[in-house]
């Protein structure tokens, strides 16, 4: 029955009856399925019976969040006394748990339509606004629930945005393989992926990283968010077994900009030791783990500093940071190291609700015999329109003949009358 309500028509209670999608899903379940397995929106329960089927697959959980669909299933289950199958009602993994070795996906994957004016609510047809919306949630929550040598069977549609889908396994570090393909009328394709973890996340999980998720991309590395438990085999300031949150460091697979992370880690190293820089705890082949930071980049800190105070002069905070940024250029500077970035620094400094000043992203970081830190960043101090950008010019081209302490702290003598 249809529900018909002002703005909707609402097919959310009928099962989704097997199609083309599903036969052709069906296909590569019957080869690969294995383990313990999960049917996710299992509808009329297709691929949860495939499964059942195969040789080397144990047991098999079958999800709906139809609940008229689960309740058809389960009598059925009931009715032929199927053991190794059980069925539960759940919105994608909400009450999932454990993890599998097989995960199967035949997901709503046709963007959001309308008969009229009345959207059409159909949960076994519409993934979203834009057709993949329901896949990647389930490709953001699956990663905890797939074995580290499992697999996820997975059915998408030309028409849900198969570049974004892509994009979207590759960022929580999964590697992918076409399994099957089909046209049907009106120029729609449909594909069957293979998703498996990739060696990074494999690396990972056995390290006990866990809650993996996409942070951020950069020209040369992608940034994940985790949590770590700590292990004996790692020294830090850690407890042994204490969860913290952690930030992942990998090479961007798009960059044609070449990024050696082995440089990144070897200055984190260094720097470390001087108590510049997030703190390293790990690495690994095309990887680090490194502590997780909060709060402002530092134009955000500045900016927020800035409506605080009614002058024109720079806050006590303010000064306080850019002095702690430029001790830390400094220090840099006598090691022989350059950053870069530095005249520009959006980025690449975070000022934590504390005040503690952290140095970001050490990709570019290089050796030097006439390192440039602290003079790149008078360059960003000169259009903060709050210091006296002749003398910081001409104090800077001073220091940077010298590298001295007492050209250096001339520097800071200008940030503080500001």
């Amino acid at each position: 029955m249809v529900n018909l309500t002002d703005n909707c028509l609402d097919f959310s209670q009928e099962v989704y009856e097997p199609a083309e999608d599903s036969y052709l899903l069906q296909k590569s379940v019957r080869k690969l399925a294995f383990g313990r397995v999960l049917d996710m929106g299992t509808g009329s329960g297709i691929q949860a019976f495939e499964a059942v089927g195969c040789k080397d697959v144990r047991t098999v959980l079958a999800v709906d969040v139809n609940p008229n669909a689960v309740n058809i299933l389960k009598s059925k289950v009931k009715n032929e006394h199927i053991n190794k199958l059980r069925v539960i009602e759940s919105d994608l993994f909400s009450k999932v748990e454990g993890q599998f070795d097989t995960i199967i996906f035949n997901p709503p994957y046709l963007p959001q339509d309308k008969v009229g004016d009345k959207k059409i609510n159909d949960l076994a047809l519409y993934g979203g606004k834009n057709g993949y919306e329901v896949i990647q949630r389930f490709l953001n929550q699956s990663g905890e629930h797939l074995a580290q040598d499992g697999a996820i069977i997975l059915l998408v549609s030309n028409l849900s945005g198969l570049s974004k889908i892509k994009e979207i396994i590759t960022s929580n570090l999964f590697g992918h393989e076409l399994l099957e393909e089909i046209s049907l009328p009106f120029f729609e394709k449909l594909y069957v992926y293979k998703i498996w973890n990739s060696d990074v996340r494999k690396a990972l999980i056995s390290r006990s990283v866990s809650n993996i998720s996409f942070l951020a991309k950069g020209q040369r590395g992608l940034v994940f968010k985790g949590k770590w438990k700590k292990n004996s085999f790692v020294k830090t300031h850690l407890a042994k077994d204490e969860i913290t949150d952690v930030a992942i460091k990998i090479v961007n697979p798009k960059s044609n900009i070449e990024f050696r992370i082995e440089n990144e880690v070897n200055c984190l190293k260094k720097l470390n030791r001087e108590g510049i820089g997030p703190r390293l705890y790990f690495y690994g082949q095309g990887y680090f783990v490194m502590g997780f930071l909060e709060g402002l980049k530092l134009p955000e800190f500045l900016e927020s500093e800035k409506k605080l105070i009614s002058s024109d002069k720079l806050s006590e905070k303010s000064k306080s940071v850019l002095k702690e940024v430029l001790r830390q250029c400094y220090v840099l500077d006598k090691l022989g190291i350059s950053k870069e970035e530095f005249h520009r620094p959006i980025k690449h400094v975070m000022i934590s609700e504390d005040l503690k000043v952290t140095l970001l992203d050490f990709e570019r970081c290089h050796n030097s015999e006439k390192p440039n830190n602290v003079s790149q960043f008078c360059t960003f101090l000169a259009k903060l329109n709050r210091i006296n950008s002749e003398e910081l010019f001409e104090l800077a081209g001073k220091y940077k003949k010298s590298y001295s302490i007492e050209d250096f702290n001339c520097i800071l003598g200008a940030v503080e009358r500001a």
